[in-house]
């Protein structure tokens, strides 16, 4: 079977770029250009098959280049070209990630700039975080548009958001009428809203670690949890029929 990896016939290892080779005795920066033009059909080739050809990619794969090159080893027999493809493979992941990039209305950037604003303020006033009312009556914004704009997402949702153990119960009982947890929720003090909101993602509200949330309210842990037990057993206390 004829070998994939081409080699010089001279050292009988792979084939290396005079380019490169230039580059690597002193790592001078300026020796770098002529080291990506050389490479340039390689990095092109990946853009291809790991980036669908996107341009606007191309600045990435050449930083992902420009790591390869320093921590290419000659010494493990795989050609350079070869070397690069299979490290820019990652190249998949940053389509992936501009793919889940959600283009935002003017209206919903204008209305979070307005929240935004009325947030800090509100915080620098009362030392804590607004509820979802209040923020609503801050700003004469209904709390429906707030829970939509709050929804419209410019990242991938990560896992910090899961529920800690101890708290899976409150995360099953998201809603399970939203007239009850609607009417749950406006019957509970500031800072139960909060708690609920953050927990189980009520009004849009993004969740959070009970842990974050009690460094946010500046109350321990367990006080948390007492309260998340309270607002659990008021929530299964929806009237059969509701």
């Amino acid at each position: 079977m004829p070998n994939p990896l081409p080699y010089s016939s001279k050292n009988k290892g792979p084939d290396i770029p005079e380019e490169y080779l230039a580059w690597s005795k002193d790592k001078n920066p300026e020796k770098m250009d002529a080291l990506l033009t050389k490479m340039s059909p390689v990095i092109d080739k990946s853009l291809k098959s790991y980036g669908s050809g996107l341009q606007e990619l191309m600045p990435k794969a050449k930083m992902m280049a420009v790591d390869a090159f320093h921590t290419y080893d000659s010494k493990k027999g795989m050609a350079l070209s070869s070397y690069l493809h299979q490290q820019l493979q990652s190249l998949h992941r940053e389509k992936a990630r501009r793919e889940y990039t959600v283009h935002v209305p003017e209206n919903i950037l204008l209305q979070r700039n307005k929240l935004y604003q009325a947030k800090k303020d509100f915080e620098d006033q009362n030392d804590r975080e607004p509820t979802l009312q209040e923020l609503s009556d801050t700003t004469g914004i209904p709390s429906a548009a707030i829970e939509r704009t709050r929804k419209y997402r410019s990242t991938i949702p990560s896992s910090s958001g899961q529920s800690e153990e101890g708290d899976e119960i409150f995360s099953r009982v998201r809603n399970p009428d939203r007239i009850w947890s609607d009417y749950v929720y406006f019957d509970l003090d500031p800072v139960d809203k909060i708690i609920f909101e953050m927990t189980t993602g009520y009004g849009g509200s993004s969740i959070i670690p009970k842990h974050e949330i009690a460094r946010k309210l500046k109350i321990s842990p367990a006080a948390v949890s007492q309260r998340i037990s309270k607002i659990i057993n008021r929530l299964q206390e929806m009237p059969s029929g509701s």
